[in-house]
């Protein structure tokens, strides 16, 4: 996410890739770079709002694959099509992973609902990255180089190495 990086510097832009991996194998799926919804206060409510959206198309992709594969037991999906999130915001992993609740109303909620989608396991986890290894920056930020994700597409690497 980018804070107030759109004209008036009040809306702020989320961007997001989904890859469908299987070992060393994957393909993008989805991917999203566009205005969020809300005005976010801070840079940690733009993340939130763009990790649990993300979160929310990931788990809208998963159920059209398993009705697409006619997959009909519930009970192992989550584990046939996992569903790991990264971020490379440490406060906002940090607010997930903590025990502690944010200030913020609006980002309390979004944190809350990350976490009771881990608990259920829904995703399998929220992973933190280095912000060199986060692929979407270029979708939002006019100075990010979009060499790291053109590289990536072209020879492959492991997504699921940086957990």
């Amino acid at each position: 996410a980018a804070l107030h990086n759109l004209p008036g510097r009040i809306a702020s832009t989320q961007g997001y890739i989904i890859f469908l991996v299987n070992g060393r194998d994957y393909s993008p799926i989805s991917w999203a770079s566009k205005k969020i919804q809300r005005v976010a206060k801070q840079i940690l409510n733009a993340e939130c709002m763009a990790l649990s959206q993300c979160i929310d198309e990931a788990m809208a992709i998963r159920e059209g694959l398993i009705e697409a594969l006619a997959l009909t037991s519930r009970q192992n999906i989550s584990s046939l099509l996992p569903i790991t999130a990264f971020t490379d915001s440490k406060s906002l992993y940090d607010n997930i992973h903590s025990t502690n609740q944010a200030q913020d109303l609006k980002l309390r909620r979004e944190v809350e609902s990350i976490r009771q989608n881990i608990q259920l396991k829904e995703i399998k986890d929220c992973v933190w990255i280095p912000g060199t290894f986060q692929l979407a920056d270029c979708l939002t930020k006019s100075t990010a180089s979009p060499e790291s994700l053109f590289l990536t597409l072209a020879r492959g690497c492991n997504l699921t190495s940086f957990n």
